[in-house]
Formats: C-alpha cells, structure tokens, sequence
C-alpha cells in the first residue's frame, strides 16, 4: 500500500497526504454531482494456503451510509483499489437478491459497452477490470441510497515465506476506504501442513472453530481498522529444510510444480545471526510503537533460528538496555520479551540518537566485536552535513578497526521537509545521516519515502520497508541460477524471481513452471556467495500434492510477463485475452462481468457463500462435478449421487472437528454416475453419532463439497 505527498515548495509539504490509488465511492451516474464516500457495512476475508500463493476471497457489503439517502437516489459504487505485487484476481462474484451471479470474463472493451449500456437501463451489473499492474477498480449498479450491495472479489496474492511461518498482508487499504471502520471477519481454511493461525499485529486475536465448517474465524474489533495501517495474516510454515515444493499433475507425465527455498536455510548459508535492535522514535510517523514492536517481533520469529541472539535498546534519558547478555531466538523467549515490553513501554519521544548508538557499539564490542546493529529511527535532527559528519566520525571511532555493520530503516513520514543537495540526490529528513551512517559501516539503509520526482514523494508501509530491509542483510548470491529438470523429459515456462541473476540470502526464491517426464523434479542451485561459487542440487521427492490453482499461478506469471513487453501487438494481445479467459485470470485487455439472472443469464446455484454458514455448494471446481445426497437429514441410511467424468477421484467424509471418518475410492470404470449408498459408518465400522457432516468430493481438477446431518 502507498501514499502520496505532494510539495508546495522545495521546503514545505502539504500538510494532507492519501493512498495512491484505492478509494471508494458511490455517485449517482446521472447526476454526478451527487458523490459520497462510499461504505463498507461488513467484510469477510477467506484466506486459504496453495503454497507460494494464498487464495483470498474478499467479501463486501456496501452502503452510502452515514448519509441521508433514500431509495429514490440511486448510486453507482465505485472502487479504484491495490493489491500486492504479483497478486492476480481469477473471480468476482455478485448478489441480485439473494441470488449469487459468478461473473463471465470477456474482451474488456465489449464488457464495457454492455456494463454503461446496463447503468444507463437501470439493471443490475457488475465489472470488474485491470488498470496497471497492482491496479484494478470494481463498479456496481444500482445501489438505492438506503440498501446496500453485495459482492466477492476472490484474488491471489504472493506469500511471504519466513524460517517458521509464511503470512499474506490483509487488504487494510480496501478496508480503510470505506467512511466508518467495517464490520470484518476472517475465515481461516488450515490443515496438518498449514496450521496455527494468526494476525502478527494482534497477538491476542485467536481463531475458533465454526461448526460443520472447514474454517475457523475470527473477528477483527473496529478499533484496529481504524488505527492499524497493515495487518499480516499468518500460518505455520511447511517448509522442510528450508524447501517447499508441490506439484500439480495433469496426466500424461505432464504438469505444473512450485518450487520456494529459503537460502539461507536451505543452502545453510546463515548461523549463529547476532542482532542489537536500536530504537529512536521523535514522533514523526504515522507509525506507531506498537507496530515497530510487532514487526520487530515478525521478523524475529521469521527470519531467525533458535542459535541466534538478539538484544534491544530504546532512546530514553539514559539509554533502556533490555539484557546484559545476548537473548537466544527461540520462540518461547521472543514472545516473553515482547509481551513485557508490550506492558511496559520502553519508548520516549524524544530523541537521543549519540548516546543510543554509542550503547549498542560498546555492547558489540563488549562481546568480542561479533554483531551488527539495526536502527529504527523516525528523528530528523541529524540531517545536513554540518549537524552530522562529527557523529558520524565519532561513531567511527569508537567501532575502531573493526567495522559493525549498521542498518537502517528510516520511517519519518510525518513533518518532512528537503533538507540537501549532495552528489545530484536529494535528500530528506534525516537521509543524509542515515544513508551515510549505513555505508560507512558496511551496512544497508532502507527508507519509506519512494520519490518519484522532486515534487512527489509516495511511502511505501513499514512491513515493506523492514522486510526489504532484512532480506539484503545477510548478503546475496550473485550469478544465480536455478535450473530444473525431469527424467525423461524437461521443464520449461520456468518464471523465478531473481533479480538480474541475484537471490538475497535472507529472502525467498520463488519458481513456478512447468515439466513434460517423469517424477521426481531435481533443481539445480547455483551462484557466487561472499566470492566463493556454490552449487547444491536439490530433489523434490517430498512434494505437496496441489490443485488446480498452481496452473492459475503459472497462467498469471505467464500472462504478466506478456503484459510487461515494450512491444504489444494485436497477435500478442489476442494471446493474452484467449489464456485469460480460458484461465479466468484477469488480464489488463479482459474483464469481469456480472449481469442479473435473465434468460441467457442463470444464478449460481453452486457458488458455496461461506459467510453464510449452510449453504451447500462448489468450491475449487473446474471442471461439472456433481455431488447430491438425500435423504439430508438421514437417520440410517443416505444416498449419494456423483457424476464424475475423471480417470479417478476420492469422495472423504469428516466430523466437525475435522477428523476423516469415510472414504470411498472412485474410478471411470464406475462409470459416469456412480451411486453410493452409506449407512454412516466409518472405515473401521463404527456408527456415527448424531451431527453434522461434511462430503468432499475431490479430483485433481478441483473439489466439491456438500454438508450432511445424520439425525
């Protein structure tokens, strides 16, 4: 998420900034002088895990509340929005009534002229489109002025892959563009592999079961919308040694695969990390301590192994030293300190930047010069040459011979000004200071502002600023490569993301393509590392098997990598629309859009509506699996139908504590229609008890699933 300032003079800024793109509205489209700021009544966010991605489904009721509005006004909502780099939308989803519309995705510029010949008819649409990138904006008609309009945007979005846990950002800029704080809730679909969720900037937050639901929810307090820039959704890592892998088969020795790895843990690049965190905070960001101290947490839990240490120190009269000694990185400990300093605030607001960085040195060097420092700092008072290159050569001196590295993360966003001109780089707040601070120990400086020209600064968040920020850290692998291969046979459409053949040690690669041979997949790892070539194979034997949706994630790569080139086409164009709309994966020349139940225009009556618990339906299915079952409810005996047109499939009862109890292996030879008669036992011939069920039908193309209840 960004923002933007804008400067009235090479000294001053407006005093007013906003986010860059996303916004809500509702506008009556004949009469537009008739414009609001829209409403989010309630949000629902399903988070579920496909390995380098996470699958989102954004559910949202909109309002022109607190207005005085009646139904004889009649709006057009419309909602500009972001989402993270490398996510991608695949769905849009609209309610007329009480009935669902699954959006069609068509040619753009004919979706557009149906979308504005509809609003002006006065029915019911809804379009959803792709702008840039990361940008995207949703319009719907009508809205009356006193009801509201539902819809769900269902996207992906890359995961961010820690030593223990992997998270996903919630879309706090869609949220935090409606006029009051919505109500919001968020579904949490875990298993064996993806397990222990939880939301990093509420430590206290924790998820229930809902019962006969695959998911369990919890429900996000107001207040933390209102006064939280970014909030990170959270799942235990499955990764193996520093490695996760899943492969997708479509028959044939043929199919798609992902491959994350973690250098630093994977290559065993990285051990016995020390890390002083220094803490100066003036009051000039909207970021406030509690954040700092949640991310610094993160990153803890994240990126550090159990024979790590840290320890932190925070601007105060006289400097406030947590420990004496170095404090070891395992869990246990990391949550002890935090949740005390979380009652017993460290924090000043005021700076005492000498002194503070004169303690974190003396205590390196109290332990044998073997450390680093990492600075967060909002404080402006060392900003020009004149007022800074006598700390800084004081700070030199007192490190001696041996150089510790310094890293800074700079995260003034509130009372900037320029402050220099130096070596044709503008600088301000305390850039100058810090930028130098860095080099001259060896160390890396990341700051929130991204100046895009001298009149216009957009800000990055602080998780961004601070993840970037620990992924350079540890150094890089410079001439990387990481080839791929099959018995057999080969891969190709490979799409990784190294950055002209560099990987940071401390930061995920992240490859997703495609094989034509036979299993297993070996990648072979290679690059230069402080000087010294590497080069580690790796076989992917124990690989996660995944869904369909590892195709969405190649398609999407595939699609945006034609997207990005400086020469488009009609041929290249017509390539995109076509693997857009046989993907659903929305592309910047296609779009979404949902009209009313008509003739030529039916509901979905197997869309699963998952914020509203009972109602039976489809998810993940590509393909016209069919499941029924009757009589529901049953007593001793049920009968379920199945249309299956796949080589093989598994039909899987569970409980609602999500214990498997049932499973039926199914087959073609069965035949298309295969009818299973049950009494409700389980595989060990048990009677089950009373309750609720839930069936899940599942191919390799995708899964239906349909809930029972034994009386």
């Amino acid at each position: 998420m960004k923002r933007t300032l804008l400067f009235l003079t090479p000294f001053l800024l407006f005093a007013f900034f906003a986010n860059a793109t996303t916004s809500l509205r509702v506008q009556n489209p004949h009469q537009t002088w008739v414009n609001y700021q829209g409403n989010i009544d309630t949000a629902v966010l399903s988070i579920k895990p496909k390995g380098a991605y996470f699958e989102c489904g954004l559910y949202l009721t909109f309002s022109a509340k607190p207005y005085n509005t009646s139904n004889s006004d009649t709006f057009e909502v419309q909602m500009p929005f972001d989402l993270p780099e490398g996510s991608f939308v695949h769905d849009s989803w609209l309610w007329v009534g009480d009935q669902i519309v699954q959006a069609k995705i068509g040619d753009r510029g004919r979706a557009q002229v149906i979308y504005e010949g509809i609003v002006q008819r006065r029915q019911d649409p809804s379009i959803l489109y792709k702008n840039g990138p990361t940008q995207y904006e949703l319009r719907v008609y009508p809205m009356p002025g006193s009801a509201t309009r539902k819809v769900k945007i269902t996207y992906m979005v890359p995961a961010k892959w820690g030593v223990s846990k992997v998270s996903c950002p919630i879309p706090m800029n869609i949220l935090k563009a409606s006029t009051l704080s919505p109500y919001f809730e968020i579904l949490s679909y875990t298993d064996n592999d993806w397990a222990n969720p939880a939301v990093t900037e509420l430590s206290a937050l924790s998820f229930q079961p809902v019962v006969g639901e695959a998911f369990t929810k919890a429900v996000i307090p107001s207040l933390y919308i209102a006064n939280l820039s970014e909030m990170n959704y959270t799942l235990q890592s499955p990764m193996q040694g520093g490695i996760f892998s899943a492969v997708y088969e479509t028959g044939n020795n043929e199919g798609y695969y992902q491959f994350v790895m973690l250098p630093s843990k994977a290559m065993l690049l990285n051990g016995g990390k020390k890390t002083a965190f220094l803490f100066d905070d003036e009051g000039n960001s909207t970021t406030t301590n509690a954040q700092v101290l949640s991310k610094t947490r993160q990153i803890l839990l994240d990126n550090y192994l159990p024979t790590d240490s840290f320890n932190l120190f925070f601007s105060q009269l006289g400097i406030y030293q947590y420990s004496n000694t170095w404090v070891p990185c395992d869990t246990n400990t990391i949550n002890l300190v935090f949740n005390y300093l979380a009652t017993h605030n460290p924090f000043s607001n005021y700076s005492n930047m000498p002194s503070l960085l004169a303690e974190g040195i003396n205590f390196i060097k109290d332990h044998n010069d073997v450390g680093q420092l990492v600075l967060f700092s909002n404080t402006d008072n060392y900003n020009t040459p004149g007022n800074s290159n006598q700390l800084l050569n004081d700070v030199l001196a007192l490190m001696g011979q041996n150089k510790i590295p310094i890293h800074v993360v700079d995260f003034q966003d509130l009372n900037l000004q320029y402050t220099w001109w130096s070596g044709n780089q503008y600088y301000y707040g305390g850039e100058y200071f810090y930028t130098n601070l860095a080099a001259l120990t060896g160390g890396n400086y990341e700051g929130i502002r991204q100046l895009y020209n001298y009149y216009n600064i957009t800000f990055r968040t602080f998780s961004e600023t601070t993840d970037d920020l620990f992924g350079q850290m540890q150094g890089r692998i410079n001439s990387f490569d990481a080839h791929a291969d099959v018995a057999n046979g080969f891969c190709y459409g490979n799409y990784g993301n190294e950055e002209s053949g560099v990987v940071y040690v401390n930061k995920p690669y992240i490859k997703i393509g495609r094989y034509a041979g036979s299993l297993p997949i070996g990648v072979e790892v290679s690059g230069i590392y402080n000087g010294v070539p590497l080069t580690q194979m790796f076989s992917l034997n124990n690989h996660f098997s995944t869904d369909s949706f590892t195709r969405k994630m190649w398609m999407a790569k595939f699609m945006a990598d034609l997207e990005s080139g400086t020469n488009i086409n009609n041929q290249i164009k017509q390539e995109i629309i076509d693997s857009s709309i046989n993907s659903r994966v929305l592309s910047l020349y296609t779009a979404f859009l949902a009209l009313e139940p008509s003739d030529t225009t039916q509901a979905c009556n197997n869309c699963e509506d998952e914020t509203n618990p009972g109602t039976t339906g489809v998810i993940e299915a590509e393909q016209d699996l069919v499941i029924k079952a009757f009589p529901n409810p049953f007593t001793s005996e049920i009968t379920i139908q199945i249309h299956l047109e796949e080589a093989k499939a598994e039909l899987k009862i569970y409980n609602t504590l999500g214990q498997l109890v049932k499973t039926f292996e199914l087959n073609n030879d069965m035949g298309t229609d295969i009818t299973i008669n049950w009494n409700g036992t389980t595989d060990s011939g048990d009677e089950l008890s009373a309750g609720i069920y839930l069936i899940i039908l599942e191919t390799k193309t995708g899964k239906k699933t349909m809930r029972i209840v034994k009386n």
